[in-house]
């Protein structure tokens, strides 16, 4: 339960996906919004030396590409990274490799997802929520979806990227599919494109 904070919450995740809907911080929302993640970032990166990254995330407040890019531009990349979801991107109307492309610099974690588009497309035309839409199913196995997974390891390669890429499959635990046959079928695919475990 979210308590009062379930009104806050329902303002985006009944819009997830369409960025046109979307109900946006205001002035005030996003400079307390902001600050709040500078000082949590500046904490990490100054007081403990971590690598601080901001994970945009479907029917959050930080989800949006332009949401995400006006964030990295207000913010010193010296405290923020981004910890990049490939599936939550894409989910939110936007192209992950494109984005990869022009922010490798600033990304030091990925979350390898993917989207089933047929999902996407339905969930979206029906205005369905963000919950409801992990629920049908939106979040698929890699390389059934619509993130080109072989660019997206290219990109990596191109940059010399050394962090860490995680597997997350976003899925209803009481539904058809097995999260177990699900992660070994996903390591298989990582396989057969050319990713090496370690």
């Amino acid at each position: 339960p979210l308590g009062p904070h379930a009104a806050i919450a329902e303002r985006r995740t009944a819009p997830a996906g369409r960025a046109d809907e979307a109900e946006q911080m205001d002035k005030a929302e996003w400079e307390a919004y902001r600050d709040r993640i500078v000082t949590v970032a500046k904490m990490g990166a100054e007081e403990y030396g971590l690598t601080v990254g901001i994970h945009a995330h479907a029917a959050g407040f930080m989800d949006f590409e332009p949401e995400l890019e006006r964030l990295l531009n207000e913010v010193d990349d010296g405290i923020l990274k981004i910890c990049f979801d490939t599936g939550h991107h894409s989910y939110a109307g936007f192209d992950p490799v494109a984005f990869m492309e022009r922010h490798m610099a600033r990304i030091s974690y990925v979350h390898f997802k993917d989207i089933d588009p047929a999902v996407k497309s339905r969930v979206i035309a029906d205005r369905i929520g963000f919950y409801d839409a992990c629920g049908q199913g939106i979040f698929c196995t890699l390389g059934n979806g619509d993130v080109d997974f072989p660019r997206v390891r290219d990109i990596l390669l191109e940059h010399g990227f050394n962090g860490w890429c995680t597997v997350e499959q976003d899925c209803d635990p009481a539904g058809a599919t097995s999260p177990v046959e699900d992660a070994r079928y996903n390591r298989e695919y990582l396989r057969s494109i050319g990713f090496e475990d370690r």
